[in-house]
C-alpha cells in the first residue's frame, strides 16, 4: 500500500473578494462569503482551518497553518499570510508587518511588495477594510489569479477555486495552446474568465471591480547593445559576482536548505557557489535511479565537492496499483490547477515526501545563460512572426504536445493560430537581434508558465528558493550577447572560474563545461559534433512524437491507461473538439499514448470537476 502521506489534499489556498454593495446586499454579501468556505474546504484536507479578515464589503480568507514569520523586504521571496492588522498570503506562512508597514497606502504596499524576489505573491485586506490588494513577483512565478461575478471581484492563489465560484466553462483557446506546448500563455488559465496576474502585476478589488496595475521597473527586462558586455572576462567576473550575492542572501535566509542537483551544468554552478560558502552545510538531493546517467553525474559532483548527497528514486510509485496511481495523478493536476504535468507532478510530490526539509533550492531557469541556439540559428538584426512559431514548435512541440490524433482538425488549427499570435506578443516590440530574442521569450512562455505552476505547488509545502529566477541573475544573463552566450560559453567559464574541478567533470553529453568554455580548436570541435547530436535527436523525436520526458512518467502514464479501461475517463465524452473515436480506441487499450497526451487529458478530465458543463 502506498504510504498516507503521499496522498494528502492541499491544505493552503487563499482568496480575496470585494462585493458592490448596489449589487450586492448584505445577505447576499454574507452567503458569497460562506460559499467561498464551502468551496475552499473542497479543495482542502479535512479538518484545515480557515482564517477569515475582512468586513462588509470586503474580505480575504485563508486555509492551512499561520506558524512562522518573515521579513518580506528580506533577499528571499515568499508568500506571505496575514497579521491582526492586515491580511497577507503565501505558502502558509505568518508575517506580523510592523504597525507602519500595515497602515501605509495601497500604493506604498504595493510598491515594498514588489521588491520581492520570487517566487513571491500576497493577498491583503487594507488595514481600513476597504479593499483587496493581491499582487506577485517580478517574473509573475507565484500565480494569482482574478475573476469577476455578478457584484463581486476575485484574487486567489488557486484558478480552480475561482472557477468553481463563477461558474464557467473551459477557455478552448487555452487548451488549445496547451495541448501543443504542455503549458499556458500570457495570462491563460484552463477556465473561461479566470485570469493570471502577469509579471509584476498587482490589483486593488474596490466595491467589485478590479484596478490593476504593473511595476514596469521591477521586470528584468533585455537590455540594449549598449549594456552588453564587451568580452568573456568582463562577464564572467559580472556573473560570479552576481552569483555569490544571490547565493549568499538565501544561505543566510535558509542555511539548511537543500539543493536540488543533476548532471547538468545550471544547478552544478550553483553547487559550486554553495561549497565556496560553506561546504560543511552543503546538502543536495538527486532524482533518479543508481544507475542513471543523470544520477551518476551528480554522484560525481557530489564527491568532487565534498558535499554531502542524498539520492531519491523514482521507483516510489512502481508498485502502485492503476487505480491508485490515477488518484495520485488526479490529485497533482488539481494542485497544479490543471496548468503542468501531473503525470511528473505526481511522481515529484512523492519524491519530495522523503525529503524533509524546510526549504529547497532549484536550478530551474539556468536556460537563459546557456544559450541553447540550434546549430545554424544565424544572427539577425530583425525577426518576424512565422520564426517565432517555428522555434516555438522545435523546442516546446516536439517534447510536450499531445498526438494530432485526439482533436478535432479544426481545434488543432486554431490552437496552433492562437499560439502563433501568444508567442509573437512576447517579442515583437523587443529591440534586439534574434536569436536573443528568443531568451525573451523562453523565459516568458516557458519557464515562467511552467516554472511557476511548479513552483506554485512545491512552495505549498517547503520554502522554494529560485536563484536562477532572481531578477539580478536574469538581468546578468540578458547582457551576454550571442557569440559569448551561444553553447553555454559564459556560463560554463563562469563554472570553471569558480570551480576547475566540477568544470572537468562531463555533462550528460560527454562535453565537459571547460570544454564549452575553451575556444581552442579541439575544445570548438567537440562541443560541435555535440551539437550536430542534438540537433539529430531533436529531430528524432518531432518526427516520432516522442519527447523527452522526466525519468519513470512513462511507467505511471502506462499506468493511467489501464487504469482508464475499468474507469474511464467518461467527461471527456462532453467535449466538442476531441475525437470521440480515439479517445475510445484509447481507452479500450489498443491506442497508446505517450507521457504528454496522457497527461493533458488527465488535465483536461480534472478541470472539467470544476467548470459548469453547459458552458463546455
Amino acid at each position: 500500500m502506498l504510504r498516507s502521506d503521499l496522498s494528502t489534499e492541499d491544505d493552503r489556498i487563499a482568496v480575496g473578494v470585494s462585493r458592490d454593495p448596489s449589487k450586492l446586499d448584505a445577505d447576499e454579501w454574507r452567503r458569497l462569503c460562506e460559499r467561498l468556505r464551502y468551496e475552499i474546504r473542497a479543495l482542502t484536507a479535512a479538518g484545515t482551518p480557515i482564517a477569515e479578515v475582512g468586513n462588509d464589503c470586503s474580505s480575504v480568507l485563508l486555509s492551512g497553518s499561520l506558524t512562522s514569520r518573515i521579513d518580506p523586504a528580506g533577499e528571499v521571496g515568499r508568500l506571505v499570510v496575514p497579521s491582526s492588522e492586515v491580511m497577507l498570503l503565501s505558502d502558509g506562512t505568518h508575517l506580523e508587518l510592523s504597525e507602519r508597514s500595515a497602515r501605509v497606502n495601497p500604493e506604498h504596499l504595493r510598491e515594498e511588495l514588489s521588491g520581492v524576489v520570487p517566487p513571491f505573491c500576497y493577498l491583503a485586506c487594507e488595514a481600513d477594510g476597504s479593499a483587496v490588494t493581491a499582487g506577485t513577483d517580478a517574473i509573475g512565478l507565484q500565480h494569482v489569479y482574478v475573476a469577476s461575478g455578478p457584484g463581486f471581484a476575485a484574487a486567489s492563489t488557486s484558478s480552480t477555486l475561482l472557477s468553481r465560484l463563477i461558474e464557467r466553462g473551459l477557455d478552448e483557446h487555452s487548451c488549445g495552446i496547451y495541448s501543443l506546448i504542455g503549458n499556458f500563455l500570457t495570462n491563460r488559465t484552463a477556465f473561461s474568465g479566470v485570469r493570471k496576474l502577469g509579471p509584476g502585476e498587482s490589483v486593488r478589488l474596490l466595491e467589485g471591480g478590479i484596478e490593476s496595475s504593473v511595476a514596469h521597473h521591477r521586470i528584468p527586462v533585455m537590455v540594449r547593445s549598449a549594456g552588453w558586455f564587451r568580452s568573456q572576462d568582463d562577464a564572467v567576473s559580472s556573473g560570479r559576482s552576481v552569483l555569490e550575492g544571490i547565493v549568499e542572501g538565501m544561505s543566510q535566509a535558509q542555511p539548511d536548505a537543500v539543493l536540488e542537483l543533476s548532471g547538468g551544468l545550471d544547478s552544478r554552478v550553483l553547487a559550486a557557489f554553495v561549497r565556496t560558502r560553506d561546504p560543511r552545510r552543503g546538502r543536495t538531493m538527486t532524482i533518479g535511479m543508481p544507475d542513471d546517467a543523470d544520477v551518476v553525474l551528480a554522484q560525481q559532483i557530489v564527491a568532487s565537492s565534498g558535499l554531502s548527497g542524498t539520492v531519491v528514486p523514482v521507483s516510489l510509485l512502481d508498485e502502485v496499483d492503476p487505480a491508485e496511481a490515477l488518484g495520485l495523478v488526479r490529485l497533482a493536476a488539481r494542485q497544479r490547477d490543471f496548468a503542468a504535468d501531473p503525470v511528473s507532478g505526481a511522481l515529484y510530490d512523492a519524491v519530495e515526501a522523503q525529503v524533509p526539509t524546510p526549504a529547497q533550492v532549484s536550478g530551474i531557469g539556468g536556460e537563459l545563460a546557456r544559450g541553447n541556439y540550434f546549430t545554424g540559428q544565424r544572427v539577425r538584426d530583425s525577426f518576424d512572426q512565422v520564426m517565432v512559431e517555428r522555434i516555438m514548435q522545435w523546442r516546446l512541440a516536439s517534447n510536450w504536445s499531445a498526438a494530432p490524433t485526439l482533436f478535432e482538425e479544426g481545434f488543432r488549427r486554431d490552437a496552433e493560430a492562437a499560439l502563433r499570435d501568444d508567442a509573437w506578443g512576447y517579442v515583437r516590440d523587443l529591440d534586439v537581434p534574434w536569436p536573443l530574442a528568443t531568451d525573451e521569450l523562453y523565459l516568458f512562455a516557458r519557464l515562467q508558465p511552467w516554472g511557476g505552476s511548479v513552483f506554485s505547488r512545491r512552495g505549498a509545502n517547503r520554502q522554494i528558493l529560485a536563484p536562477l529566477y532572481h531578477p539580478r541573475f536574469i538581468e546578468w544573463a540578458s547582457r551576454i550577447p550571442v557569440h559569448l552566450k551561444r553553447n553555454s560559453r559564459t556560463f560554463a567559464a563562469v563554472l570553471h572560474d569558480v570551480a576547475p574541478d566540477l568544470a572537468a567533470l562531463p555533462l550528460d553529453t560527454g562535453v565537459t563545461p571547460f570544454q564549452l568554455s575553451d575556444q581552442s580548436l579541439r575544445s570548438r570541435g567537440v562541443v560541435m559534433a555535440a551539437g550536430v547530436r542534438r540537433v539529430r535527436q531533436k529531430v528524432h523525436r518531432r518526427l516520432t512524437r516522442r519527447g523527452k520526458t522526466p525519468v519513470g512518467t512513462a511507467r505511471l502514464a502506462a499506468a493511467i491507461l489501464t487504469a482508464w479501461q475499468t474507469e474511464p475517463p467518461n467527461a471527456l465524452a462532453e467535449v466538442p473538439w476531441l475525437d470521440q473515436e480515439s479517445l475510445e480506441q484509447v481507452v479500450a487499450g489498443r491506442i497508446v499514448l505517450n507521457t504528454p497526451s496522457v497527461a493533458f487529458l488527465m488535465n483536461l478530465d480534472g478541470a472539467l470537476e470544476h467548470v459548469d458543463r453547459r458552458r463546455v
